[in-house]
């Protein structure tokens, strides 16, 4: 589930909280098979190009350092912030 999050973050507009949550299952994704998570790379590099070298890498380094706990409350914070304000738009 936190490896497709990412995803609908970076479509809501949270490109911090979507590159925050790619960088982090980007570490953790070395523990699985090359096609577990496909469209990681691409993502990545579109919010690498949309926010720019240094407001990814604020954020993308935030997400590294996440235990596999701070990864799972953190994706449930944010998923939860952007249906809401998906709920009030």
């Amino acid at each position: 589930m936190v490896g497709l999050n990412h995803q609908y973050l970076a479509a809501a507009g949270d490109e911090a909280a979507a590159a925050t949550l790619a960088a982090a299952v980007e570490v953790m994704a070395h523990n699985f098979p090359d096609n577990t998570f496909a469209g990681l790379k691409p993502l990545i590099a579109q919010l690498h190009q949309t926010m720019g070298h240094d407001e990814f890498e604020r954020n993308a380094s935030r997400g590294r350092a996440m235990t596999s706990d701070e990864l799972a409350n953190f994706a449930q914070t944010a998923l939860n912030h952007a249906i809401s304000e998906l709920d009030e738009g």
